[in-house]
């Protein structure tokens, strides 16, 4: 990814990124952008800083605007799994870690979306004091309320999805010569009837997700 994320261009990341040692030489890539009251972005998977372009953009001219890159993911470092645990608990310990390297410690605005709402909430939790407010995008990091149904009550996986997807396009009589978008965990979910009826796709658009085979 790293090579991929190299190739954007100036005008539409005109950012100067920084990088935070992490130990065993495991650099976080990050932005600190514009002065004054602190506005941290938190990604989700699979994406990066990149995705908080346009808000930084925005705002820097009044708030100070820090976006990290989680390790593993954008211009952050990608070591393999002996260097470096891949957990929630570590994540949330290297946001809290960034934050305390550059003093952010009150009135912070915390933007949070998809896995990074259980990142930076939890950063939260351990911080209350230091939280202003919370913006929260298409994510979830909170219990349920005892009379709510659980995840278990349900059959929620990607193939029970894809199921449903693959018989509500055969209703609908779309056999061939489809155009698919996925985004995010759409992609699990379309490329599954595709990789089933492959002669049904004509052209296939990715945009910040990822299926692949986890090696074995």
């Amino acid at each position: 990814m790293s090579d991929l994320v190299n190739t954007i261009p100036r005008e539409l990341y005109p950012f100067e990124g920084r990088y935070f040692d992490r130990g065993a030489g495991v650099r976080m890539h990050y932005l600190d952008e514009g002065e004054g009251p602190p506005v941290v972005m938190v990604h989700g998977n699979p994406t990066w800083s990149f995705y908080y372009r346009q808000l930084v953009l925005a705002l820097r001219d009044g708030h100070r605007c820090i976006v990290p890159d989680h390790v593993g993911m954008g211009l952050s470092d990608k070591p393999g799994d002996d260097r470096y645990a891949y957990t929630l608990a570590q994540r949330v310990d290297d946001l809290e870690a960034l934050l305390e390297h550059l003093g952010v410690d009150r009135d912070v605005t915390l933007v949070v979306h998809d896995w990074g709402g259980m990142i930076g909430m939890a950063w939260a939790a351990r911080h209350p004091e230091r939280v202003a407010r919370l913006v929260i995008l298409n994510t979830a990091a909170f219990p349920l309320p005892s009379d709510k149904p659980t995840y278990r009550d349900f059959d929620y996986s990607p193939l029970r999805r894809a199921d449903c997807l693959g018989r509500l396009l055969h209703s609908l009589g779309l056999t061939r010569d489809r155009t698919l978008v996925v985004h995010d965990w759409g992609g699990m979910i379309g490329m599954a009837p595709a990789a089933r009826h492959p002669e049904r796709i004509n052209r296939l658009f990715l945009l910040n997700t990822a299926a692949p085979h986890l090696p074995k």
